[in-house]
């Protein structure tokens, strides 16, 4: 590796530590401990499927504890990429000036923690007026490693932070082996008998979905204008943001994912779809759930159709109802959050 690149790999990677130290004591301690056991598992290059020595875990996690204790109050610092100093959350510029097939990405993920990625750029897509970067191996990144982001027209999807995430889907299926959609798709994906080639294919289907629901997002965006981002960061780490979130995530949906999975009829997708919707999701959007199991008793899709536009309207509306009192600077969590929670569709 050239020397520069090594640097720019332990710059990306300082800033990534100095985010974890000021942010990793938000997730509860079992999302916490889940999370620094796969981070260990990626800093160390194990694979999925090997299996770790829960004393070397605990021993770096207390190591990289100790490390972020001492970064807590340190600033950020500009990455030096091809000579010149460009701000770290200034990816644009920064992209402009590595190496061919290389990626940077940073932004502002949930809680308001910064997120930083550096690694080796794989494809570049044009779709629906955004520009799609898709990332392979990562050479440094933080505890988080949301799988995709957008910043304005720009959308960068993590292939390496997909396929952990969809393996630890698959794992904790494992740890239960309950019945319904998640197993579908391990029987499906034939996980029992080549695990390799089931996650490449599980892989690839759900970087198109993933795609899909990004677009989602964009378009929700234009419909909801810049005052959306501001809400967010304004009430970061807080019940209006995960609401917010939610409420988005399924206007996405509505406008994107679920019309496309209607019109595959590839129930495997579907299967998926149900099986890792979040809790808030579902409360949310209970007749996405009430259309599946139509669809699976009498093969109809016309319930899932229909979900989809009247889910376009409803979760706009919740949306804009969202902004109208953050502007007014009505929004908390205390008087606002319930009412939202109890507007399932």
């Amino acid at each position: 590796m050239h020397p520069a690149e090594s640097r720019l790999i332990s710059e990306v990677q300082y800033n990534c530590d100095v985010s974890d130290a000021r942010f990793a004591g938000n997730y509860t301690m079992c999302v916490y401990l889940l999370k620094m056991r796969e981070y260990y598992r990626w800093r160390h290059g194990f694979g999925f499927a090997e299996n770790l020595s829960m004393s070397d875990v605990g021993e770096w996690v207390q190591q990289t504890e100790s490390l972020w204790e001492t970064l807590e109050d340190r600033q950020h610092t500009p990455l030096i990429v091809d000579g010149t100093s460009c701000d770290v959350f200034d990816d644009e510029r920064i992209n402009q000036r590595l190496p061919d097939r290389c990626l940077f990405s940073s932004g502002i993920g949930r809680f308001g923690k910064p997120v930083f990625v550096l690694a080796e750029l794989v494809d570049v897509r044009h779709v629906d007026g955004m520009t799609v970067h898709i990332a392979g191996r990562e050479f440094a990144r933080e505890l988080s490693a949301p799988p995709a982001m957008i910043r304005q027209n720009r959308l960068f999807i993590r292939r390496e932070s997909l396929e952990r995430m969809l393996w630890e889907t698959v794992e904790e299926w494992r740890w239960h082996r309950r019945p319904g959609p998640m197993a579908n798709v391990v029987a499906h994906y034939d996980f029992d008998r080549d695990e390799s080639k089931a996650l490449s294919d599980l892989l690839n289907d759900q970087l198109e979905q993933m795609l899909l629901h990004e677009v989602g997002e964009f378009r929700a965006g234009q419909l909801l204008g810049d005052d959306w981002d501001k809400l967010i960061l304004e009430h970061a780490g807080s019940q209006v943001e995960t609401i917010a979130r939610a409420i988005r995530d399924c206007l996405a949906d509505c406008l994107e994912v679920i019309p496309q999975l209607a019109e595959s009829s590839r129930r495997e997708l579907l299967d998926f779809y149900i099986a890792v919707l979040t809790p808030l999701r579902r409360e949310m959007f209970p007749s996405i759930i009430k259309a599946y199991h139509q669809w699976l008793d009498d093969g109809s899709l016309g319930s899932i159709i229909d979900v989809a536009e009247n889910g376009r309207q409803h979760f706009e509306s919740l949306a804009r109802e969202l902004l109208e009192l953050h502007r007014n600077g009505l929004l908390s969590d205390a008087l606002y959050m319930p009412h939202f929670r109890q507007q399932a569709l």
